[in-house]
């Protein structure tokens, strides 16, 4: 459990591309802040591994 999350939601769409969507999710206060903070301080300090850093492969030839 990390706390109470409460974030506000903005979609951005390319003019060009109508097709394709941006979100962005953010927090609307400072406890939802420090909810995000507890959330990714595991994910920040674990080390990638070498699989994690390779490229992607590509499934079509």
């Amino acid at each position: 459990m990390i706390g109470p999350l409460v974030v506000t939601r903005e979609v951005l769409m390319p003019m060009r591309d109508p097709d394709q969507r941006i979100v962005i999710y953010r927090p609307v206060n400072a406890d939802s802040q420090a909810a995000l903070n507890r959330r990714t301080a595991g994910v920040a300090a674990k080390k990638p591994r070498a699989a994690e850093l390779s490229p992607p492969r590509c499934a079509f030839r």
